[in-house]
């Protein structure tokens, strides 16, 4: 990878991405609109799944709703995609998505879905992850959250 990794830390389980992917995906989608907007992760799992390395942030489905204040991912053609990223061992990891007009901060809604996830067969991710960006004043800030035991956790940055 090239460009700046983020790399967030709770204990001993890890999840790294780099900042150029997702601030190329804002930055594009801010120039046309400033509501918030969101899409899955994919990646990889390293060294006994402690370690989450995101390789891909997708943009929204079509059949998402996209709206100033909020934002629900939809579902059109992503088991299709899932189905392939599977076949290249790449995964479904967890969602994104941006607060344009707020903090970073999962609000009981981003908890709810989270924890939501977690439960649910379907999705094969009991510990998925949720990046929620913001944007104040043209700098990006980043928040990582875990479904962890049934409790949502909000991960350490390394610096």
């Amino acid at each position: 990878m090239s460009g700046q990794n983020k790399i967030f830390k709770y204990k001993d389980l890890c999840v790294k991405f780099e900042t150029d992917t997702i601030i190329k995906i804002l930055n594009d989608t801010l120039s046309v609109s400033s509501n918030e907007i969101g899409g899955i992760l994919t990646g990889t799992y390293e060294n006994n799944n402690s370690i989450a390395t995101i390789k891909t942030f997708h943009l929204p489905p079509t059949d998402s709703i996209i709206k100033r204040f909020s934002f629900v991912r939809g579902v059109s053609g992503l088991t299709a995609k899932l189905r392939e990223l599977w076949e290249k061992n790449e995964y479904y990891l967890g969602e994104w998505h941006l607060h344009p007009y707020a903090t970073p901060t999962a609000s009981s809604t981003d908890i709810n879905q989270l924890l939501s996830i977690s439960k649910q067969k379907d999705y094969k991710c009991p510990e998925p992850i949720m990046i929620i960006a913001s944007n104040e004043k043209n700098n990006y800030k980043f928040n990582v959250y875990l479904a962890l035991n049934n409790t949502v956790i909000k991960l350490e940055e390394l610096e």
